[in-house]
């Protein structure tokens, strides 16, 4: 009879097990595939009967009302587990509400997410999707390094879950040979959203902001790339540069979508997930100290600091000019230890030397979870998304999600919507007895059907 129970209790598990293998099968997941960008492709616009239409699958049109600010709220590094979904973990709890917080405040027209979402998993791609499909708002995410780190999916199969799981989302895998700069493997994720309105025009729309969002890798051995071996580094730090494929795609995209201005010029802003080089060389414009910026430890302990106070309301730490900065610096900045040439491609996109209008004045990045600074350094707004809850590592004051405010004539502002969210929280043991007993029920109940059926008997 006992030998009966066992071998009962062992084929419940076994089936548990199985069924968990079956709803998170991952190889069923299909990579995307899609058309191969060219330097010469076309890029057009147009305002059909059925709304408007591009040439291109990647390239999108949202409708921004005349005379109203478009508002964009912006969250990144949610950063949640597969253990911690599971368990419904204070991570999780601390997210949803979060997000259900800000989404009510701020009542945005586009949620963009700067990356991070979780590690690449489809269990944590459908979760924190689902959180953000709720609301019926659109919404667009880029990929952070940890969805970029490969594990479980493949990030081409993440861009496919993106694209096929969610009714409101925008992703788009883009160009298929947009590579990382730290392999030949393909960039999945860079693709463009216009923000139009319509008008009186021959036209009868014109473009106010070109929202262009980029996938920007992983890591990078420098150490074994001689291009670097007698240049100095800004970070001790391993994580990719912006390939030039995409440094080239960027600069066409924003060179194509400017006949489409109202007066032949279009603002745009970039949103990805590790920063440019170029918020170093910002901050350290900005930011009041004596120490030279590749003096890594000693610059860095001048600079960090963990007041919010002094970050958001001390004038005084912000050099002549740069008084309008805000936020602050709580970590290294961790983009590339050297220099990416981002930042010449953005003032210069059309390699046009006579040119001297930029186009990007705003940069959205995530990735470091305590730095909140934005900075405008020459004509260009270095940002920071505020940390959306406490997934991975955080500080309690700064959490929350960050608001851009997009205007009639393409410029925006930005500024960071905090958020104060209370969950209970609970040590680890009391959710390890809460699966243990989901698991206990799960053989009672399993073991009640098969006595029933008499495939187990008790003999008195």
């Amino acid at each position: 009879m006992k030998r009966k129970i066992f071998l009962a209790i062992f084929i419940i598990i076994l089936s548990i097990l199985v069924l968990a293998s079956c709803t998170n099968n991952v190889e069923s997941i299909p990579s995307v595939e899609t058309a191969t960008w060219q330097p010469n492709d076309s890029y057009t616009i147009e305002l059909t009967d059925e709304g408007f239409v591009t040439d291109k699958d990647y390239i999108m049109c949202i409708e921004k009302e005349p005379n109203k600010d478009f508002i964009v709220l912006n969250l990144t590094d949610i950063q949640l587990g597969d253990g911690e979904i599971d368990f419904s973990a204070e991570f999780v709890r601390r997210a949803d509400k979060t997000i259900d917080e800000l989404v009510k405040k701020v009542k945005p027209d586009l949620i963009t997410v700067t990356g991070d979402q979780g590690y690449g998993t489809k269990k944590s791609i459908l979760y924190v999707g689902s959180l953000l499909d709720r609301y019926g708002i659109p919404w667009a995410p880029v990929f952070g390094n940890h969805d970029n780190d490969e594990g479980e999916l493949k990030t081409g199969q993440q861009a496919y879950l993106y694209e096929n799981s969610f009714k409101n989302c925008l992703f788009k895998s883009g160009p298929d040979n947009l590579s990382t700069v730290e392999s030949s493997s393909v960039a999945w994720g860079n693709y463009i959203i216009n923000v139009v309105e319509r008008d009186q025009s021959e036209r009868k729309f014109h473009v106010v902001k070109s929202l262009v969002f980029v996938n920007s890798g992983n890591n990078y051995d420098y150490s074994e790339d001689p291009e670097y071996e007698d240049m100095l580094p800004v970070n001790d730090r391993n994580y990719a540069m912006i390939s030039p494929t995409q440094i080239e795609w960027y600069k066409w995209a924003i060179k194509n979508v400017q006949p489409y201005g109202s007066n032949g010029e279009v603002k745009s802003a970039m949103f990805m997930h590790i920063p440019i080089y170029a918020y170093n060389v910002a901050f350290y414009a900005a930011y009041k100290s004596d120490v030279d910026m590749f003096d890594i430890e000693n610059y860095n302990n001048d600079v960090i600091n963990n007041d919010l106070l002094r970050d958001y309301a001390d004038k005084s730490i912000w050099n002549n000019g740069y008084e309008n900065s805000t936020g602050g610096r709580r970590e290294t900045i961790a983009s590339a230890p050297y220099d990416d040439h981002v930042f010449d491609a953005i003032l210069d996109f059309d390699d046009d030397d006579s040119t001297d209008y930029i186009s990007t004045d705003l940069i959205v990045a995530g990735h470091d979870h305590i730095n909140s600074f934005i900075i405008e350094y020459q004509g260009v707004t270095m940002a920071y998304g505020l940390k959306t809850g406490s997934g991975c590592y955080w500080n309690e004051d700064l959490s929350g999600g960050s608001v851009i405010m997009i205007r009639d004539n393409g410029n925006s502002i930005m500024y960071h919507q905090f958020t104060d969210i209370e969950v209970a929280t609970y040590p680890w043991w009391i959710y390890l007895l809460i699966a243990v007993g989901c698991l206990l029920v799960v053989s009672a109940v399993v073991l009640f059907i098969l006595f029933k059926k008499g495939v187990i008997k008790i003999h008195k």
